[in-house]
C-alpha cells in the first residue's frame, strides 16, 4: 500500500495538471492597464477591470466573453477545459511577435480592423499563405476607380491561366472558375500595371472546426496571420 502512494499523487498530479492546461483562457483584447492581449490565465483566476475598460477573452473551446468594467470577479467561461485543441497557445501566439499587427491586434476593440475587413479574402496585392473557405473564393483589393485585369497561374502540374477583368470601383473579384482552387496550391497573382507578380499559397478550411475561435487557431497554424488577427476582431 506504501508503494502505491506515491504512485497515485504522481497520477493525481497529471490531472490536476491536465485540467489546468485545459482551463486556460487567452485574452484576445484588452483596454484594462493591468492586463494585455496575449496573456494567457486560469478560468478561475480573479480579475479586476477599471471603469471605461474592458477585456475579451477565449477558452480552449472555443467560447468567449468580454467582460467591461468596473468588473471583479472571475471571467465566468471555460470551467471544465473543454479538451486540450491548442486554440489558447495558436491564438496566444499571435501576440508574441513585434512591430504594427500585434499593436493592431492588441488595440483592435477601439479601432477597426485593417482592409480587407472580411478574414477570407485574398489579399490581391499580398503574397504569402492565404486561408480560404471550401469553395467561393475571393480576391480583394482597394477600391480603384480604373478597371484592371487580373492575371491568375496555378504553378502546379498542370499549370492553368486565367485573365478576369476587374471591373472600376470593385473591390472584390471571384475566383476563377478555370483555375482549380487547391488546398497548399501555389499561384502568381497579378494585376496588370503592377511590375510584379503575388505568389499566394491557399490554405483551404477543413470541415469540423465548431467556432470562429477554432478557425483563426487554424489560420494562425497555417501561417495566415493577418486573416486570424481579423477574425479574431470580430469574436465578442
Amino acid at each position: 500500500m506504501a508503494r502505491l502512494i506515491p504512485v497515485l499523487m504522481f497520477l493525481m498530479t497529471l490531472i490536476i495538471t491536465g485540467m489546468a492546461s485545459a482551463a486556460d483562457l487567452v485574452i484576445v483584447a484588452s483596454t484594462a492597464p493591468a492586463l494585455s492581449a496575449g496573456q494567457v490565465i486560469q478560468h478561475d483566476t480573479p480579475l479586476d477591470i477599471p471603469a471605461s475598460s474592458s477585456i475579451t477573452v477565449i477558452a480552449q473551446n472555443g467560447q468567449s466573453a468580454t467582460l467591461t468594467g468596473p468588473y471583479s470577479g472571475i471571467p465566468g467561461i471555460g470551467a471544465g477545459g473543454g479538451g486540450k485543441d491548442g486554440v489558447v497557445g495558436a491564438l496566444s501566439g499571435l501576440f508574441a511577435g513585434s512591430g504594427q499587427e500585434s499593436t493592431s491586434l492588441g488595440v483592435m476593440r477601439s479601432t477597426p480592423p485593417l482592409p480587407p475587413s472580411d478574414p477570407w479574402m485574398i489579399d490581391a496585392g499580398r503574397s504569402g499563405d492565404h486561408c480560404v473557405p471550401a469553395k467561393g473564393a475571393l480576391f480583394w483589393r482597394a477600391k480603384s476607380d480604373r478597371m484592371q485585369t487580373l492575371v491568375l497561374k496555378h504553378m502546379g502540374a498542370p499549370r492553368a491561366k486565367a485573365q478576369v477583368e476587374w471591373p472600376q470601383g470593385g473591390e472584390t473579384l471571384a475566383w476563377p472558375q478555370d483555375i482549380p482552387q487547391l488546398n497548399g496550391g501555389v499561384y502568381l497573382v497579378r494585376l496588370k500595371g503592377d511590375k510584379t507578380a503575388r505568389k499566394v499559397v491557399l490554405h483551404v478550411l477543413p470541415n469540423g472546426l465548431k467556432s470562429d475561435a477554432h478557425r483563426a487557431a487554424w489560420m494562425a497554424g497555417q501561417g495566415c496571420r493577418k486573416q486570424a488577427i481579423i477574425l479574431i476582431s470580430t469574436i465578442r
